[in-house]
């Protein structure tokens, strides 16, 4: 099996409308099915099997999870979406869920990661830190960081080698009552 590196995977590319609507201004109270209810009664159709929603960023931007398909042979994915976003028409940062990763056909897993939610980095327009650590062939992990801010209500993502400084920056973020980490699944599969 080819080394499953944690790296940020994009969907195909165009740049997602943002709907008009004043739905926009009240955030996300529940998940029904594949879609996202707001209180006003907007209703948006994400379109991920056993979805969940984590948070609603500044610029407009909702934290979820999910699985692209129903039948899927992959691990939880984690998304940073703009209202309305298509997720088969528009390039959208996408990460493994966090928790531990294990291949078909690798004896130990091949990725450990965390992810947090809020004003979670140095900068205080970082919105999404994942610390991520994935195994190469040879069984050396790597780490890396990856930080999704906004810009212009579109969700950005930077990444970099490295974890431990962001990740400590992160959990003194969560101290402070301005972070919070995701909860972490121990044993996801990736076929």
């Amino acid at each position: 099996m080819a080394p499953i590196r944690m790296v940020l995977a994009v969907m195909a590319c165009a740049a997602p409308a943002v709907a008009q609507q004043p739905a926009a201004q009240a955030p996300a109270v529940r998940v029904d099915g594949t879609s996202l209810v707001f209180a006003s009664g907007h209703r948006w159709s994400v379109g991920l099997s056993r979805m969940r929603y984590w948070a609603t960023l500044p610029g407009q931007l909702f934290v979820v999870s999910g699985f692209p398909c129903t039948e899927c042979d992959i691990a939880r994915r984690l998304y940073v979406l703009p209202l309305d976003a298509d997720l088969s028409n528009h390039k959208m940062p996408e990460f493994m869920y966090p928790g531990t990763v294990y291949g078909e056909e690798s004896p130990g897993p091949i990725i450990r990661s965390r992810a947090f939610v809020g004003v979670c980095g140095t900068a205080s327009d970082s919105i999404l830190l994942v610390a991520a650590s994935s195994a190469d062939t040879s069984g050396h992990w790597n780490d890396s960081s990856f930080v999704v801010s906004s810009r212009h209500g579109q969700p950005v993502a930077t990444s970099r080698a490295g974890r431990r400084s962001e990740e400590a920056t992160a959990l003194r973020r969560v101290a402070e009552g301005v972070c919070r980490e995701i909860a972490q699944v121990q044993r996801q599969f990736e076929g």
